[in-house]
């Protein structure tokens, strides 16, 4: 075999080989850099074109994130919240079960003298949470207990216009047990939401009001 014919058919198969070198990195590797471009610019970035908005997969699981935070947030302070109310109501129910004991353990104790006897004070005014208390009117709306001495033997309907949501509840409890929210200013100014149960003692005309801020319940630092 003639060698200048071998070693032209071997140069042309080296052209051949080094040209698809070229071909191989545009089928290939060009079309990998692409995808990897493609899904980087998914993962990381968002585009607004207009009328047409791209969002990022980083995006979208922030996003879905923020709102799974946000949901358990209000489901746990709802909890807490359900949590308080029926503490609230324990206190106030069990307050009106002693009450109804002691007066009818002193059949010959007139109305007119509740509010002066130690005893039927210490258990009609009781803590609530941290800074609530529980209070006594009759089915008129006459205060006879209170953690406020001022409050004692008022008329409660005078509260209608100063405090119509706080009214407003303890109004239905003049017919039966009744409860609810309503704002509370405080002495700093700061207006926070309180909530209510009342509950009628047995066979007697008054109602025990239990009373505190709902928030109590679901704080984490009791220093504040």
């Amino acid at each position: 075999m003639n060698p200048n014919k071998e070693e032209f058919q071997w140069q042309k198969r080296k052209k051949l080989e080094i040209g698809l070198l070229p071909k191989l990195l545009l089928g290939v590797f060009i079309p990998i850099v692409i995808v990897f471009f493609i899904i980087g610019t998914m993962v990381f970035f968002s585009w607004d074109l207009g009328s047409i908005r791209l969002t990022s997969i980083k995006d979208i699981g922030s996003g879905s994130l923020k709102d799974l935070s946000a949901t358990s947030l209000k489901e746990s302070k709802s909890a807490l919240d359900r949590l308080g109310e029926k503490i609230i109501l324990e206190k106030s129910m069990d307050v009106a079960t002693q009450m109804e004991i002691f007066i009818k353990s002193h059949p010959k104790m007139k109305k007119d003298d509740y509010s002066r006897d130690p005893w039927l004070k210490a258990i009609a005014v009781q803590k609530v949470g941290e800074t609530g208390y529980t209070a006594i009117h009759d089915d008129k709306g006459i205060n006879y207990f209170h953690v406020n001495p001022q409050i004692v033997g008022t008329d409660l309907h005078d509260l209608s216009t100063k405090l119509p949501a706080f009214w407003k509840i303890l109004e239905a409890s003049l017919k039966g047990p009744a409860s609810g929210y309503y704002d509370w200013k405080d002495a700093d100014g700061k207006i926070r939401s309180k909530y209510m149960y009342l509950s009628p003692v047995k066979d007697t005309d008054l109602i025990v009001a239990a009373t505190t801020y709902i928030d109590e319940f679901f704080k984490t630092d009791k220093g504040h």
